[in-house]
Order: structure tokens, then C-alpha cells, then sequence
């Protein structure tokens, strides 16, 4: 089981942010929502930022505006970055240079419920 801290988690059921962290929690996998609007989602404390978190977090997934996502991107402690997955269009070239710069592995273009639907040939 990996966790995913998510950036962008919405309660809105219409928003990705919401089906992704469902999506997720529906495979087992561990959810960490993070929301500066929220207390909580789906069950799940919402965090205010990646910052606050203390547990180990896999992968921190972006599903935010592209000028959202480089100036969270710029606000989490470096050493605190495992994996970077970046929702389709919540990237910008900023976002994916800020990454190549300090070496900070990612993913880019690829949807997570795709991807894992793949990998557990679940399409």
C-alpha cells in the first residue's frame, strides 16, 4: 500500500480531486488530502499543507491550476519529495523545471486512475 498525499482533494463530487482520492481509497491505498479549505474528506483529516504531514507519504500527487501547483511545489521542504505525479494539466513548464532542477523525480501527462487501472489490468 502506498501513500498518496493529494493535493487539490475536493468534497465536490464533480471534481477530480474527489475521484482521484475515491478512486485511490477504493484500491486500498493510503489518502492524505490536502485542502487549506477543508477538515475533512471522505472521511479522511485534511491536511493544510504537505508540511504538516509527519507520516512517510510515497508520492505527492497534484491535481491543481498549473500557477497552484509551482507555488505549492515551492512551499514543500525539498527533502520532504519522494515522487511528484502531476495530474494532466495541473503541470506547466515551470513546474517540470522547478522538478529537473533539483532532482526531484515525476511523473507528467498520465492520468493515476489510468495508469493503475493498467497496471492491475483492471481496463
Amino acid at each position: 500500500m502506498k501513500t498518496y498525499a493529494i493535493i487539490g482533494a475536493s468534497k465536490n463530487t464533480q471534481k477530480y480531486g474527489y475521484k482521484v482520492m475515491k478512486f485511490l481509497k477504493e484500491l486500498n491505498e493510503k489518502v492524505i488530502p490536502i485542502n487549506p479549505f477543508e477538515k475533512e474528506i471522505l472521511g479522511e483529516k485534511v491536511f493544510f499543507n504537505v508540511n504538516e504531514i509527519t507520516q512517510k507519504i510515497d508520492t505527492i500527487l497534484f491535481i491543481t491550476q498549473p500557477e497552484v501547483t509551482l507555488k505549492v511545489l515551492k512551499e514543500i521542504n525539498k527533502e520532504n519529495i519522494p515522487f511528484i505525479w502531476f495530474q494532466p494539466g495541473s503541470e506547466n513548464l515551470e513546474s517540470i523545471n522547478y522538478c529537473k532542477k533539483y532532482n526531484i523525480l515525476f511523473s507528467e501527462q498520465k492520468c493515476i486512475m489510468v495508469e493503475k487501472l493498467k497496471k492491475n489490468k483492471l481496463a
